[in-house]
């Protein structure tokens, strides 16, 4: 909340009361949120979320809401949160691109990652495109197959349906897609830093 200081933080952190202190922004479904980092986050119970975060093996827990099973990093998390306003939280309508049967828009784009909101039609064809670098598919609704070939592994076909996570490897050849009857919600997650000549 505004106004919190890192002591108020910490005193609420080590007495069990921190959610007393941190905004309470309800969960809808379909709703994006970009955190950047040294943003204290959490999330409810029952809440299923699709999360890209940027490349690190970092976590710090301030607080395990009284599952007592994890380990905290009380001290360094405080140095690491950004006690300014949090503004602008909710996802506002990026660019959008429409097609054919199909409907582009983009959610997230900052320098570690992009993410796109792809939306298919049933029985969409399309091919995928830029394929220099990796694709990362998140599938939230919908069946498909993807046909492609690699030069490591030849040519195949692989099914996608909702709730699992494809790698798509950078250069596929000829990479194509077929949606199933019920159409397709996909969440295309890129890395501009690759484009730049930065390693993702």
């Amino acid at each position: 909340r505004e106004g919190v200081t890192k002591e108020q933080l910490e005193l609420a952190a080590r007495g069990g009361n921190l959610g007393d202190l941190l905004e309470a922004v309800p969960a809808r479904a379909g709703e994006c949120f970009y955190l950047p980092s040294g943003t204290c986050h959490a999330l409810g119970a029952g809440i299923l979320v699709a999360e890209v975060q940027t490349a690190s093996d970092t976590t710090f827990r301030l607080y395990d809401w009284e599952r007592g099973d994890r380990e905290m990093h009380l001290g360094d998390a405080i140095e690491c949160i950004d006690f300014g306003r949090f503004e602008g939280e909710k996802h506002q309508p990026g660019t959008v691109v429409e097609g054919e049967g199909s409907r582009v828009e983009t959610l997230v784009h900052c320098e570690h990652f992009r993410m796109e909101k792809l939306e298919y039609n049933p029985g969409y064809k399309g091919r995928i495109e830029g394929m220099m670098q990796p694709l990362l598919w998140m599938v939230v609704r919908g069946s498909g197959e993807i046909m492609c070939k690699h030069e490591d592994v030849g040519a195949g076909i692989t099914e996608f349906v909702g709730a699992e996570t494809i790698l798509l490897p950078g250069g596929l050849d000829g990479g194509r897609f077929e949606v199933g009857d019920e159409g397709a919600e996909i969440l295309q997650v890129s890395f501009p830093g690759a484009m730049d000549g930065v390693m993702a």
